[in-house]
C-alpha cells in the first residue's frame, strides 16, 4: 500500500519498498530534515533528466487539465449563484430589436 507524503501543497502516494522508506528516513534524520525534503530532491534530480519534449508534453497536458478544472469550478459557481453562462457579444446594431 502506498504511503502518503506531502510535496508542496499536495499529498502524493508513493508505493516504495519498506527498505526505501527506511533509507529515506535515515538520510532525513542525518540531515535533520523531513522525509519530504529528501523525496523532493530525488524527484527534482529525476525530472532534470527527462527529455525536453516529454517535459513540454506534460506541461501542455497539465495546462489542459487546469483549464478544465477552472471551467468546471466556474460552472459550479454559476450554478450555485443561479446565474446563466456568459452570452457571446452581439453585433452593435442588433441590440433591442
Amino acid at each position: 500500500m502506498p504511503q502518503r507524503i506531502r510535496l508542496g501543497y499536495r499529498f502524493v502516494g508513493l508505493d516504495l519498498k519498506t527498505s526505501t522508506w527506511a533509507a529515506m528516513d535515515l538520510v532525513a534524520q542525518e540531515r535533520e530534515v523531513d522525509t519530504a525534503v529528501i523525496a523532493r530532491e530525488i524527484f527534482r534530480e529525476w525530472a532534470s533528466r527527462l527529455p525536453a519534449e516529454l517535459v513540454e508534453r506534460a506541461r501542455v497536458k497539465a495546462e489542459e487539465i487546469e483549464a478544465d478544472q477552472r471551467a468546471a469550478l466556474e460552472a459550479r459557481e454559476r450554478k450555485r449563484r443561479g446565474t446563466a453562462p456568459p452570452v457571446a457579444d452581439t453585433p452593435a446594431g442588433s441590440q433591442g430589436a
